[in-house]
């Protein structure tokens, strides 16, 4: 099986998590699940949603802490698996804020994610959050953050063989069985 790649965006708490996840089990080709997570404990309310979402995935996902360096997890992954990686949206502030990188620098980070994705014929879905649909924001940081994580988007969407984008639990299909 060809390695493929997957997009899922939608709001914060729209179900594309656990969108994500139901795809990943039905395009493992070894049922081999992998779970990319990007985020980190900051917080008591963090380390509960973490603690709820292992629960909710059970023992046939095996979890990767990866919130900065993901390209090198990846390499270690049995071809054919199913990785999901959850989400984009928390791993493009710790590229742009933590590690100090441009948009050019995570593009190809990005990139270098999808070139071994196809190499190791993985079936990737990335998740990620719509953070553009909601009222203007004026701080420039903040646009800075939007308009580096829209480009990144577009990259995958582009990139993705499959596009859904999850609003209150339903997947809308956006583009499906093209690359």
């Amino acid at each position: 099986m060809e390695g493929t790649v997957t997009f899922v965006s939608g709001g914060a708490r729209s179900g594309k998590s656990a969108f994500a996840e139901s795809r990943a089990k039905v395009k493992s080709s070894t049922g081999k699940l992998i779970y990319v997570a990007t985020a980190e404990v900051v917080d008591e309310e963090m380390e509960d949603r973490i603690i709820r979402h292992r629960k909710d995935r059970g023992i046939e996902w095996r979890t990767m802490e990866a919130p900065v360096h993901i390209a090198g997890d990846l390499m270690n992954v049995e071809e054919g698996s199913a990785v999901l990686i959850d989400c984009v949206t928390i791993w493009v502030s710790h590229l742009m804020y933590d590690e100090k990188e441009d948009l050019g620098m995570i593009l190809e980070k990005v990139k270098e994610l999808l070139r071994i994705g196809r190499e190791k014929r993985l079936q990737l879905i990335f998740v990620s959050n719509d953070v553009n649909e909601g009222t203007p924001v004026q701080e420039s940081s903040v646009m800075e953050y939007i308009r580096t994580l829209q480009d990144v988007h577009q990259l995958l969407a582009a990139k993705a063989d499959e596009a859904f984008q999850v609003i209150s639990g339903i997947p809308l299909s956006w583009k499906e069985g093209i690359g």
